[in-house]
């Protein structure tokens, strides 16, 4: 998979550093060292020669070829799941989406001449999970991923780059868009009733924003954040979608591009790759870290252990104890000394993450081919559970105690967000 992603990078940036090249004049600045994106100037890439030219179109054919394939295993992958429930080994169904964006409203940046998307998300088959209504999960629907009717690049391509904004193709100037997050979470600050369930789903959304000349890629903002609505049967997940696509229009249009295109906010195109190349690193070998207590998520990423050994003094099944394990408490060891890990991040036992939700209660999070999934919230209000651990749990930004009673009427889904260890 890394190969797979470092190969798509590579293929878009040579398309982007050898199109509609002109010569320069700029100043030699300081050569740049460090592999981050903390800007730091270097030498202007010199005009494309003729054989460069004709790489940079086979290489563009390449990349739209690349685009074409990943929309085949896209609608593969959407074929497969309408016959029957898959189980998280391998793919689980998905709920189609079609918001349309009734916008008219058009923004002009007459500084651009083409706008490009890349996708950074280490999870690029959903956009969350489905808070599941009763009546379907008892047909054993308990989890469903959701994602648009097309994969989310072509989805906001088509419903708001073509719909809403208007360039100028004389420009050689290309507007970068890397999508880092966007994804639907369930969430609930009041207490579940009947009458009137207050259920909320958030949006949690991380772009980054470069442009690119013939020099290179500037940095531009960094549009990161989230926005809560009240469910209403799904309808937020409309209404938040649009309130997105808003806030971008709005950050766009009043962003003067060229004042940020300065040496000293200059990054070379090694740079722009070698950044989102380590991001993917750090987050397709977490099945190669060692197994142990890990104090906090840097620590688990950097493979860097609390203690030699662990020991599993308590596991959660159910109240009659014939479901697997869906929750733990451990000990952790250093040298035969008691090592405290109620405050620690997790437990990794060589396959699964048990993450501490508070005071030492670690939930099992299931792994699957998009990352680390929690299916059991429901056992654990089935479980004879200490009222005070209970209301010590917390499950991403939603407390336990005010989120149990809505699985009378759902049933829900948390997965680990990569980027910093919680669930979402």
């Amino acid at each position: 998979m890394m190969k797979i992603c470092y190969t798509f990078i590579c293929f878009f940036i040579y398309s982007t550093c050898f199109s509609q090249v002109r010569p320069t004049t700029n100043p030699v600045p300081k050569p740049i060292t460090a592999p981050n994106l903390i800007p730091t100037g270097s030498k202007p890439i010199n005009p494309p020669t003729e054989k460069e030219r004709s790489q940079s179109n086979y290489l563009m054919n390449k990349f739209e070829e690349e685009e074409k394939r990943q929309q085949q295993i896209w609608n593969q992958f959407k074929t497969n799941n309408q016959a029957s429930i898959s189980s998280l080994n391998s793919l689980y169904p998905i709920l189609e989406l079609n918001p349309v964006n009734k916008s008219t409203d058009t923004i002009s940046l007459s500084s651009i001449g083409e706008i490009k998307l890349m996708d950074m998300r280490a999870d690029k088959l959903k956009i969350g999970f489905l808070p599941v209504q009763y009546e379907l999960a008892k047909k054993g629907y308990t989890t469903l991923g959701v994602q648009f009717d097309k994969n989310l690049q072509k989805w906001l391509k088509e419903n708001f780059i073509d719909q809403n904004i208007s360039t100028d193709t004389n420009r050689i100037r290309q507007l970068i868009i890397v999508t880092q997050k966007f994804w639907f979470s369930n969430t609930a600050k009041e207490r579940f009733t009947p009458r009137n369930p207050k259920l909320e789903t958030t949006l949690f959304y991380d772009f980054d924003i470069f442009t690119h000349t013939e020099n290179g890629y500037y940095p531009q903002k960094k549009i990161k954040g989230n926005i809560t609505e009240l469910y209403y049967n799904g309808n937020a997940f409309t209404s938040l979608t649009d309130s997105l696509l808003n806030l971008l229009k709005k950050t766009l249009s009043s962003t003067n591009f060229l004042n940020k295109e300065i040496e000293s906010n200059w990054l070379s195109p090694n740079n722009f790759i070698e950044y989102y190349n380590t991001k993917i690193i750090r987050t397709t070998q977490l099945n190669k870290t060692p197994k142990g207590v890990y104090e906090t998520y840097e620590d688990f990423l950097a493979k860097k252990r609390q203690g030699d050994s662990v020991d599993m003094v308590v596991k959660y099944t159910n109240y009659d104890h014939t479901a697997p394990i869906y929750a733990c408490n451990i000990i952790a060891y250093q040298e035969g000394k008691y090592v405290p890990t109620n405050k620690s991040w997790g437990f990794f036992d060589g396959k699964t993450i048990f993450l501490n939700t508070g005071e030492g209660f670690f939930i099992k999070l299931t792994p699957s081919k998009e990352g680390y999934v929690f299916l059991h919230f429901k056992n654990i209000g089935e479980d004879k559970i200490k009222k005070y651990i209970l209301d010590g749990i917390q499950i991403g930004d939603n407390q336990y105690q005010i989120l149990k009673n809505y699985t009378a009427a759902f049933a829900f889904t948390f997965q680990l967000d990569l980027d910093n260890g919680k669930l979402y």
